[in-house]
């Protein structure tokens, strides 16, 4: 799928944390001109994006970078600090 995208110049890229486990320089050539809507719950992949959707029970708490949401939401910087325990 991820080469399929790459070869068709698909400007939306769905992935999820499993399917975004690659390699640095193929990471590095998907995000180039593309918007990536990433599923993870790894906090190193969630600081590298320029905006998160917090959801918390199916509703959109925020947007906002990873700093932001750490500031402003203790729920979200203690689900990522139990998601880098694991």
């Amino acid at each position: 799928a991820i080469a399929y995208a790459l070869y068709s110049n698909s400007e939306i890229i769905l992935l999820d944390g499993l399917t975004f486990a690659i390699d640095t320089q193929t990471e590095t050539n998907i995000r180039k001109a593309r918007t990536i809507i990433l599923i993870s719950n790894k906090p190193s992949k969630l600081k590298t994006c320029s905006k998160l959707v917090y959801l918390k029970k199916g509703k959109i708490v925020a947007i906002g970078n990873y700093e932001e949401l750490s500031e402003k939401y203790p729920d979200f910087k203690e689900l990522i600090k139990h998601s880098s325990r694991k």
